[in-house]
C-alpha cells in the first residue's frame, strides 16, 4: 500500500480577503510520495516475526533444500562452514544469479535495510479524508485551498496510508485569530489520532521499493538465514535436560575459554529439540556469555540472532523476569516441564526464599506450594525431554 505525507503549514497570508478570517490557501498543502506502508511493529527493531506477520512471503522453516540452487543475499549470519554442511548433505548449489537461483536466503539485517521504522503514525485514506472533510464543512479553506483539496483527493488511493505533518513555521504566534486557528486545527488532526493506537510504523522509502518488489516478486522460494541455521542444526547433537548443570557451570566458570568452549556448544547443537537448556542459560546468563572470546564470531551471531528475544537482561532477584521466562516460552510452543520445574526452582532460591525462610521468619513456604498459574496449563505444555 502506498504511503504519503501530507504537510499543512499554516502562514499568516492565509486571510480570507473577505471575511478576515484566517482560511487554508492551497498552497498550505504539500503532498509527497512517502514509499510503500508496510505495517506496524511493537519492538524496536524489525524482527523476524515481523517479517512474517507483514506477510512479505519469507521464511519457511520446512524447505526442502535437496537439489536446490541458492543465491545468498548480503548481510546474511549463516557460517561458511555450515553452508558446506548442506552442500554435502543436500547437494546444495550456491550460485551468484539470484534469478536462476530456486531458493533465495536473506535475513532479518538485510530486511532492516530496505525496512525503516518510524514515529511517525500514518492514516487510513477514510480518516484524513473526515478530517480534510471537517475543514471544508468548517469553512476553514479559501475557494484554492478547497480546489487543492480536491487535486490531492483525486490522486490518492483509497488503500493508501498517509502521514499529517503539521508545519507552523511562519504561523503569526501571539496573533489572537492565528492562535485560534492553529487550536482548531490541532484538535482535528486529534480526532484522526484516536483512529489508531499503533507503535512504531514501518516504511519502504521510494529509493528501496524497486529492490523491495524484486524480493517479493520473485518466483523463488524465499528463507530466512535462520530457517536455513535449523536445516542445518536438525542434525546436530540435543542438550538433554540433565545436561543443564554441567553447561551452566561452565558458563559460571571464571576462565574464558570454558566459557567460550560453552557458548560454542550451545551454538553447535539442535537448538529446537535443546530449547529449554539453551534458553535457559541464554536468558539468565546472557552477561557470562557476551564475555566469551568467541561472542562476535559468525557461529555464534547466528546463534545469538535465533536467541534474540530471550538476550534483554534478567534480574534473578526479580518476579518479573521469571514470568517474562515463562512467556516467552510459552509464545515459542516451548514451555517444557523442565523448562517449568528449573524455573520454579530458581524462583524459590532467589525470590522466595529472600522473603520467607530461615529461623528468624514467623512464616514457611515450601517449593511445592510454587505453582504455574493457570494461564499456562501443564496440559498445553509442549513436552520434549
Amino acid at each position: 500500500m502506498r504511503r504519503y505525507k501530507l504537510t499543512i503549514t499554516p502562514q499568516e497570508h492565509h486571510i480570507d480577503s473577505v471575511t478576515k478570517e484566517i482560511k487554508l490557501t492551497g498552497s498550505a498543502f504539500e503532498l509527497t510520495d512517502d514509499g510503500l506502508h508496510i505495517g506496524h511493529t511493537y519492538n524496536w527493531n524489525i524482527s523476524n516475526e515481523d517479517i512474517v506477520k507483514w506477510n512479505i512471503n519469507i521464511g519457511n522453516p520446512d524447505i526442502d533444500l535437496q537439489d536446490k540452487t541458492m543465491y545468498r543475499f548480503p548481510k546474511l549470519d549463516l557460517p561458511r562452514q555450515k553452508v558446506d554442511l548442506l552442500k554435502e548433505k543436500y547437494n546444495v548449489k550456491v550460485i551468484r544469479d539470484k534469478d536462476k537461483a530456486d531458493v533465495h536466503i536473506l535475513s532479518q539485517k538485510y530486511m532492516e535495510s530496505i525496512l525503516e521504522t518510524t514515529w511517525n503514525n500514518v492514516y487510513e485514506f477514510k480518516y484524513v479524508f473526515a478530517f480534510l472533510k471537517s475543514l471544508k464543512d468548517s469553512n476553514k479553506l479559501t475557494k484554492t485551498g478547497l480546489d487543492k483539496i480536491r487535486l490531492l483527493l483525486v490522486g490518492l488511493p483509497t488503500d493508501s496510508w498517509i502521514e499529517i505533518n503539521k508545519n507552523y513555521f511562519g504561523a503569526d504566534y501571539g496573533d489572537t485569530k492565528m492562535d485560534l486557528f492553529l487550536e482548531f486545527l490541532q484538535e482535528r488532526i486529534s480526532e484522526v489520532q484516536k483512529s489508531h493506537n499503533f507503535n512504531r510504523s514501518v516504511v519502504v522509502k521510494p529509493n528501496n521499493i524497486k529492490a523491495f518488489n524484486d524480493i517479493c516478486n520473485s518466483t523463488a522460494e524465499k528463507v530466512l538465514d535462520v530457517d536455513i541455521i535449523d536445516v542445518i542444526n536438525s542434525d546436530l547433537v540435543v542438550l538433554e535436560s540433565n545436561e543443564f548443570t554441567n553447561v551452566e557451570n561452565m558458563i559460571l566458570s571464571s576462565d574464558k575459554d570454558n566459557r567460550s568452549l560453552a557458548l560454542e556448544m550451545l551454538a553447535n547443537c539442535n537448538i529446537n529439540k535443546s530449547f529449554d537448556v539453551v534458553s535457559g542459560i541464554y536468558y539468565w546468563y546472557i552477561e557470562y556469555l557476551r564475555d566469551t572470546t568467541n561472542w562476535n564470531s559468525v557461529n555464534v551471531k547466528a546463534f545469538r540472532k535465533k536467541m534474540h528475544k530471550y538476550e534483554n537482561g534478567s534480574e534473578l532477584t526479580h518476579v518479573g523476569s521469571y514470568d517474562r521466562y515463562i512467556k516467552l516460552l510459552t509464545e515459542d510452543n516451548k514451555l517444557t516441564t523442565f523448562a517449568v520445574d528449573s524455573t520454579k526452582e530458581k524462583f524459590y532460591k532467589n525470590v522466595l526464599t529472600k522473603l520467607v525462610s530461615g529461623d528468624h521468619s514467623a512464616f514457611n513456604i515450601k517449593i511445592e506450594d510454587v505453582e504455574l498459574s493457570n494461564k499456562y496449563p501443564i496440559q498445553n505444555l509442549n513436552i520434549n525431554d
